[in-house]
């Protein structure tokens, strides 16, 4: 039937039935398909792609559509509520702020080149996607098979923030997809460490009709425990919990996931019961869940508990094996073991595991730990003869290791002498080794500067371009050295490099430049990033953002929107498992000092007293010099008797020094330095000062 033939009949339907609403929507279909009618001789007519997005194979095709299946046909199979949700759209509505259809030529034109650049190359799904957002600025929105095709094509091509991008305005219109979309979202998600879209996305599966299958809880469960952030781990938990209600039937590698999220959550008891679950299961306990339950005692410095463990180990006819060793070499080696950590070592040799890699660089990282370089380069050219006699090359994160040791120590000279045989040997100079020594000579500021240069120098002549950390790098000793305006230069410059391993949407990126323009002054700028670092979904808002979010809000005198961001501090810190952040609160607490509103600065200070902080000097320096001030000696007197007590050396000559100050300002004013009474007696005595106290 053509498209003339449809709309007329769907006109004359709104008129017979009386649904005067669909009839705005059904004439305009009708137009525009006599246009398109009278025009198809004179042009060619654009082709309705029959597009069917290719699958990954990181999931079996649960669709039960055939392969020449077009894309609308995809959506043909799906749970009853994603049907009724379709059907549902497939109805004209009333709402114009989600029009069903093109409603101008503007709409029409954009659906036509979004389709077009789906049916196009690779290389055009940023015309794509530009052509996405338009189409949702002009008031439209693509069909769902278009929409999915975009998602599944974004992802494929590993554009994940892009796709997120789309994912999100989907939702936003209860876009449902195939159960193969989201298992490849899910996948990539989790592959990309986006634990919180990972979570996301899980739950959309759940709300579309789908049940997760094992693959799909293995995947939502592992990504949760590889977060390390307390919300997401109790979210790991739940869904553990799930699957195990469940009447999926799992097998070795689920119950080693479930020991893996316990572990992560700190509940060695719920780990060794998961153990003990698999073999009720008939699965025998393998040396890989053994060694999850090492790492969760180690992580914990249960090292007394150690013992018994590789005894049951043994008890079950297991051997450790090379990551067993190394995981009790690194657990030693960081409660400054150094000696049973190499007891370990050749505890692995005796047992015929050796010095395998894992062995190797583990006793490798014991010996920078412990601050004994030597030993640690006589190890590395060990384990340099070792990969010699294999003809293989020796990883770049065992260099890395030695390199790093050098850095800590402040021996700049040393780590450059190790990369200069690095590149003697040809072993693989990769930016990550850079960025390290780059680092060192970042932290020494202005006397850093040559050592800087001198990097940057040889990292474009080993063909070695700089990623996002290089560049994060030299902006922050660009920031702290209060050169802003240098910071927000090299930006441009990063930018203008591009490349595979630039990332502009970095966290970290963001909150240089908000510190940028922070120390510039440019309050209403650090706001601009910090919505779009928020609300676009382009990276994760963590701590440090806030907290120069709250300082910017402070100082610009926007108190109370900087209480809100304080308190979404706070959660966050809870959420990670960590105290509150005394970088927020302290600039809350000079914001109110400043202003001379000692009640709300003493009220803050509390309230982060109370939350478990423990304030800096800053914060009680701020509330002192703004009683002194005010002529609050007795709130004064109180802050620096509970900066003495908190074990801060007060710097008696400096509020000298302001007192005088004032002293003198005052008696400029009105010629009087004001009517002694008890508590200025009492703050001058503790001043050493020449007071009236005792007389």
């Amino acid at each position: 039937m053509s498209s003339l033939a449809t709309s007329s009949e769907a006109l004359n339907i709104c008129l017979a039935s009386g649904r005067l609403a669909g009839y705005p929507w059904a004439l305009q279909r009708s137009t525009r398909a006599v246009h398109t009618s009278a025009a198809a001789s004179a042009a060619p007519r654009l082709r309705r792609p029959s597009f069917r997005p290719s699958y990954t194979e990181e999931f079996p095709d649960e669709s039960n559509s055939s392969p020449s299946a077009s894309r609308d046909d995809v959506r043909a199979s799906g749970p009853p509520q994603a049907a009724a949700r379709r059907l549902a759209r497939s109805e004209p509505r009333e709402d114009a702020r989600f029009p069903l259809y093109a409603a101008n030529d503007q709409q029409t034109m954009l659906s036509e080149r979004l389709e077009a650049a789906l049916d196009g190359q690779p290389s055009q799904l940023g015309q794509a996607a530009s052509a996405f957002e338009q189409l949702q600025q002009a008031g439209g929105f693509p069909s769902d098979a278009t929409c999915e095709a975009l998602v599944r094509r974004l992802l494929k091509a590993q554009r994940f923030d892009s796709a997120w991008s789309v994912w999100r305005k989907c939702q936003d219109r209860q876009v449902s997809f195939c159960m193969n979309t989201y298992q490849t979202a899910l996948a990539m998600a989790s592959k990309a460490k986006k634990h919180e879209r990972v979570l996301s996305i899980f739950r959309a599966l759940q709300a579309a009709g789908y049940t997760p299958n094992l693959i799909v809880y293995c995947t939502a469960i592992s990504s949760m425990a590889q977060s390390k952030k307390a919300a997401l781990l109790r979210s790991g938990r739940r869904l553990w919990a799930e699957l195990c209600a469940s009447d999926l039937v799992l097998d070795a590698a689920a119950y080693r996931i479930g020991v893996n999220v316990c572990v992560e959550s700190g509940d060695l008891p719920a780990a060794q019961g998961v153990v003990g679950s698999m073999r009720a299961a008939g699965l025998p306990a393998d040396i890989q869940a053994h060694n999850i339950l090492l790492k969760g005692y180690t992580k914990e410095g249960r090292l007394a508990q150690i013992p018994r463990l590789v005894a049951d180990i043994k008890n079950e006819g297991l051997k450790l094996n090379s990551v067993s060793y190394a995981t009790l070499i690194e657990a030693h080696a960081r409660a400054g073991q150094l000696t049973a950590a190499q007891n370990w070592a050749a505890a692995a040799e005796m047992d015929g595991v050796g010095m395998e890699p894992y062995v190797a660089t583990a006793l490798l990282k014991a010996h920078v730990q412990a601050g004994d370089l030597k030993a640690g380069e006589k190890q590395l050219r060990r384990i340099h003869t070792d990969y010699r006699r294999r003809k293989a090359a020796v990883p770049a994160m065992a260099w890395g290791m030695l390199l790093d040791g050098y850095v800590q120590a402040g021996d700049l000279q040393a780590a450059r002498s190790l990369l200069q045989k690095m590149a003697d040997i040809g072993a693989e100079m990769t930016v990550t080794c850079w960025n390290m020594l780059l680092r060192g000579y970042a932290e020494r500021g202005r006397d850093g500067r040559q050592g800087i240069k001198w990097v940057m120098e040889r990292m474009t002549k080993t063909g070695c371009p700089p990623d996002t950390t290089t560049y994060n790098t030299l902006m922050g000793e660009a920031v702290r050295g209060n050169d802003p305006k240098r910071a927000l230069g090299l930006y441009d410059r990063m930018c203008d490099t591009g490349g595979p391993q630039i990332n502009i949407c970095d966290t970290v990126t963001y909150t240089i430049r908000m510190k940028a323009n922070l120390k510039l002054g440019q309050f209403d700028e650090v706001e601009r990033l910090f919505i779009e670092l928020d609300s676009k979904g382009v990276a994760t808002v963590d701590r440090i953002a806030l907290n120069v979010y709250v300082e910017s809000l402070s100082r610009a005198d926007r108190m109370q929107e900087a209480n809100v961001m304080l308190a979404r501090a706070d959660n966050l810190a809870v959420a990670e498992g960590v105290g509150p952040p005394v970088e927020a609160h302290g600039t809350v607490v000079q914001g109110y000092a400043a202003r001379g509103d000692l009640d709300q600065a003493s009220h803050s200070l509390r309230r982060f007293i109370e939350a478990g902080g423990r304030p800096d000097l800053r914060m009680y320096s701020s509330i002192v010099n703004a009683a002194m001030r005010c002529k609050d000696y007795q709130l004064a007197m109180q802050m620096v008797r509970r900066m003495e007590a908190d074990g801060y050396r007060v710097d008696k000559g400096r509020y000298q020094d302001l007192f005088t100050q004032l002293s003198r300002d005052e008696k400029e004013g009105d010629g009087t330095a004001g009517r002694p009474n008890e508590q200025l007696e009492r703050f001058k005595f503790w001043l050493g000062l020449p007071n009236n106290y005792y007389t």
